[in-house]
């Protein structure tokens, strides 16, 4: 696995720890998986494989089903028409966003799009971080 996958894992996973002491839903990612649950709703992802350019990420947990139109076995194969292999390639695109994003997905051999407004997919997102500390005051 590239080095950059597993600094950007880091990073992803620690904004998701950090999450946990902050909201009242409870979230995990990693570079291949990716569990959230919030008010009896609950939504596990899996990347089929380690490399960057194989795969797809599969829902392996969709309760109850559908969440956000997912359900357990569809393969989420394209986020805005690019390709998606990794759990953190659809965390990526979601990042910093604002806008509306459509999800390919295939469901038993067929491909439908789901669009997911912000406020669909941005409970599965971390708060923003705090704000870093003001500095010092200069000693004059």
């Amino acid at each position: 696995m590239p080095a950059l996958n597993h600094s950007a894992a880091l990073v992803l996973a620690v904004a998701m720890a950090t999450s946990l002491g902050v909201a009242a839903r409870s979230s995990h990612a990693t570079v291949n998986d990716f569990s959230w649950s919030d008010g009896g709703q609950s939504l596990a992802l899996h990347s089929q494989s380690d490399d960057t350019s194989a795969g797809n990420v599969v829902v392996t947990r969709a309760e109850p089903s559908p969440v956000h139109g997912l359900r357990a076995g569809d393969m989420i194969v394209a986020v805005d028409g690019r390709p998606l292999h990794q759990v953190e390639g659809l965390m990526r695109a979601l990042h910093g966003r604002t806008s509306d994003v459509a999800l390919r997905v295939r469901r038993g051999g067929a491909e439908t799009t789901l669009v997911w407004s912000r406020a669909d997919y941005r409970v599965f997102l971390p708060p923003p971080p705090p704000a870093p500390p003001a500095p010092p005051p200069a000693h004059g």
